[in-house]
């Protein structure tokens, strides 16, 4: 090689290393005019522009820009998608399952869900039979399925739900508000969440049948005014209903379910809770916690919630750990 090739080859390898890597960059996919919700996340999963909506790229992000009421079933998530609800509402209209993932990480934020149905199955509103789901932010509310997770139901996947509501929901089977099924689901986390008013056979709010070493994680979650609707009697599973694997409660309140306020094996760590008619063992307070008969309704739209009177036993009760505490 001479020295001008030389010369040619150094200069060629210093403008490789000075030019910038390339990356992935999310879509912003805006549900809008004639961009539908359903187009946008086919856009998303297959980095393809349809119909009016821009091609999803890596991690895209959808926001919503007003009220949906559906008139056909969504598409399933099979990629990394979140969806920024802004505070808008998507309904099912009581027809349809609102959301369905069997793949990929997805997160809804700020964000209503409101009456989804799944008339033969499970998941009324949400269905996660795969990946990673993330929550809000989000109310979930007036939601019905069949069988199993009148608000949620999860399998074979991660769930989180924090900052949120599920409230008034229903199941002919298992699980009101969720439904956890113990087909191979990942640990789940619930916490600054509210459950009422929802309602099944067993698990009125949380139906558990997650088995083997996975978690279930509750802290800061209030859950009241749930009900079981078997006729069966000493169920006591109004409340949480943990069939198998390990419950995790801190900082909680289990109060004013219909038929006990949770019942089940394996609580393996119970710090600075309220569970008024407790059948998960450990020794957790069982007084009043002296809850409003309605939840608050904040004017900004966010999820519901109960606040603690002055003079709720639950102000003295609460302790200083890690919600990931052995």
């Amino acid at each position: 090689m001479n020295k001008q090739s030389r010369l040619t080859a150094y200069a060629l390898v210093i403008l490789l290393l000075l030019a910038p890597a390339y990356v992935a960059r999310a879509a912003a996919i805006a549900v809008s005019g004639s961009c539908t919700l359903a187009d946008a996340i086919t856009s998303a999963n297959t980095n393809s522009a349809t119909g009016s909506c821009a091609a999803g790229s890596g991690d895209d992000i959808i926001t919503l820009s007003a009220d949906i009421t559906l008139s056909a079933a969504l598409p399933a998530i099979t990629s990394n998608i979140t969806i920024e609800g802004a505070g808008y509402s998507i309904s099912g209209a009581d027809t349809y399952q609102i959301i369905k993932q069997s793949s990929g990480s997805a997160a809804l934020n700020n964000l209503k869900l409101t009456e989804g149905k799944s008339a033969d199955g499970n998941g009324g509103a949400i269905n996660l039979t795969g990946g990673t789901l993330v929550l809000d932010g989000v109310s979930v509310s007036d939601s019905e399925a069949k069988s199993h997770g009148g608000g949620i139901y999860s399998a074979s996947s991660i769930l989180t739900i924090k900052n949120s509501a599920i409230f008034n929901n229903s199941a002919g089977s298992r699980g009101g508000g969720v439904h956890v099924s113990p087909n191979g689901s990942g640990d789940i986390l619930i916490q600054n969440s509210t459950f009422y008013g929802n309602s099944a056979k067993d698990g009125g709010a949380i139906h558990a049948s997650n088995s083997g070493t996975k978690i279930i994680t509750l802290n800061h979650v209030t859950i009241t005014d749930n009900r079981e609707t078997s006729t069966e009697t000493n169920n006591n599973e109004g409340g949480v209903f943990n069939l198998a694997g390990s419950l995790r409660i801190t900082n909680s309140i289990l109060a004013g379910n219909t038929s006990g306020d949770c019942f089940g094996y394996t609580l393996i760590f119970n710090a600075g809770n309220i569970i008024q008619s407790n059948y998960c063992g450990g020794s957790p307070l069982t007084s009043d916690p002296l809850l409003p008969d309605e939840p608050t309704i904040p004017e900004d739209g966010s999820p519901p919630y109960y606040p603690i009177p002055q003079n709720s036993p639950a102000r003295n009760v609460a302790a200083t750990v890690s919600c990931n505490a052995a």
